[in-house]
């Protein structure tokens, strides 16, 4: 039995299907992550897991005050609280965190999902940026740009 020049490009594309198809898989898998979010949770292992996914940005939790002329006032919550110190924390769960998430769902889940206001920002060079401007940018996005910014300010 012979193999035909048709049989080698169906073998051809079937492998090259396959190794797409299981690189795409393997991406999904590692682009995905699970943060358990509970009363007695450090913010401190919080952000160490997000950060481990993405080295290049950080994310804060809000602790907004209103004072009695009815400005906010806005403070961050330190490493070392718990979230049942922040203001508004309702419940544990856990929140699925994809690489091409945008940073308005990320905060978005975690104000519906636990009651706590979430910000992202993004590294550039030295200092910390807030990512509003970008904020439908995909973490995945806003990962790289960060990434590329801090490596062109090496460099230079």
């Amino acid at each position: 039995m012979s193999t035909t020049p048709y049989d080698y490009h169906v073998k051809t594309l079937f492998i090259k299907c396959y190794y797409y198809l299981r690189d795409l898989f393997y991406n999904l898998i590692r682009c995905k992550s699970v943060l358990i979010v509970k009363k007695d949770s450090l913010v401190r292992n919080i952000q160490d897991q997000f950060n481990t996914q993405f080295p290049f940005l950080k994310i804060e939790f809000l602790k907004t005050f209103s004072n009695s002329r009815s400005v906010c006032k806005t403070k961050y919550a330190v490493p070392d609280d718990f979230f049942k110190r922040i203001p508004g924390f309702i419940n544990n769960g856990a929140i699925n965190i994809y690489s091409k998430q945008t940073i308005t769902t990320l905060e978005d889940n975690f104000k519906e999902n636990f009651g706590v206001c979430a910000q992202v920002f993004r590294r550039s060079g030295d200092i910390w940026i807030d990512t509003i401007l970008t904020e439908d940018w995909t973490l995945e996005q806003q990962n790289k740009i960060g990434e590329q910014v801090c490596y062109s300010k090496l460099l230079n």
